[in-house]
Parts: C-alpha cells; structure tokens; sequence
C-alpha cells in the first residue's frame, strides 16, 4: 500500500474511534442520565471545574468535569474532547439524593437520580458540600447517624 494512502487511513481513523469509544463509555451511565436531563439551557450558577466523579464502581472521570450549582439542581459537563455521548446535564434537585458515603476509606458524596435509581455518581466530599451550599440545601448526615 501507498505510505500516504496508510497515513491518511490512520489520521482519520484515530477521530473516528475517538467517538465511537466516547459514546460506548457514555453508556455507563452518562448518556442514561442525558435521556432524562440533558441540559436544555445555558447553565447560570456556582462552578467547579477539573473535577472528577466515579460512575457507580466503574468508569472514572479524572479531572476532566464542571459541576455547577444553583437554587434549581445540579449542572454536570466534561472537556469539549469527551463531548461525544457526553451531553450538558441538568438534574433538577427534586430528582436528586445526596448522602455521604465512603469508597476506600476516603470521603465521598453520592448522587442518585429518580428517573435513573441504579446509576451512582460519587464526588469527594468537598464538592458535594459546595453543590449543597450553592443549592442552600443542608449537608446530609454521615451514613447512619
């Protein structure tokens, strides 16, 4: 084969398999949760950026999320690379369980969805307080108190 014709197969080849993995990871959970809450607007509120979250016991997130906070619910979105699959979400707080938990012995937050009961996201503890505090909802309790 021509070296050019190889080259050229591969650098289009690298863009295509970039989305085609995104959009399966979305499946994990992400894009479950966009069929219910993708965000319909632009987000107006407190955020944090190069945050990262623990889909259930699964996929990881590492530095690459903004979480934002309002009055209304929670906001999530992901580096322009990790778009694919990974749309805007908007979670109104009326569909949102917060708790603390725990993941190997370190602190988290855990965030549960009604229209999406089995899939989990897990924050460091922290955020999950600042999400509570721009939302003026109170930090939950520890886990059996």
């Amino acid at each position: 084969m021509d070296e050019t014709l190889i080259t050229t197969l591969v650098v289009l080849a690298f863009p295509v398999s970039w989305v085609i993995g995104m959009r399966v990871i979305s499946m994990a959970g992400w894009g479950r949760l966009a069929e219910h809450y993708a965000a319909r607007d632009d987000f107006d509120g407190c955020r944090w950026r190069f945050e990262s979250a623990r889909f259930g016991r699964g996929v990881h997130c590492g530095s690459c999320l903004t979480f934002g906070a309002n009055s209304r619910g929670v906001y999530l979105s992901t580096w322009f690379l990790f778009r694919p699959g990974h749309p805007a979400l908007f979670i109104p707080w009326g569909d949102v369980t917060m708790k603390k938990t725990t993941f190997w012995h370190f602190p988290y937050a855990e965030l549960r969805f009604r229209r999406e009961p089995d899939i989990s996201l897990q924050v460091r503890e922290r955020l999950g307080q600042h999400l509570a505090e721009a939302a003026g909802l109170p930090w939950p309790p520890a886990p059996g108190a």
